[in-house]
């Protein structure tokens, strides 16, 4: 693919791509729904304690 000639628009998700990084030291090749699913860094305890999560969750309160 000559990238000189690509001149599409960028679907870059940052926050999509630091799980898909750091997931692939615990699951080498793996997707990142596996990853999220099986991964021991994201547990309820971490999420909980995310001023993102309890935002959303105040939504559905």
């Amino acid at each position: 693919m000559d990238l000189e000639a690509y001149r599409g628009e960028s679907k870059f998700y940052h926050e999509k791509s630091m799980i898909s990084v750091a997931g692939q030291l615990q699951f080498s090749g793996m997707s990142n729904a596996v990853i999220i699913s099986k991964s021991d860094l994201l547990n309820k305890e971490s999420l909980m304690s995310s001023c993102h999560v309890n935002e959303i969750l105040e939504l559905f309160s």
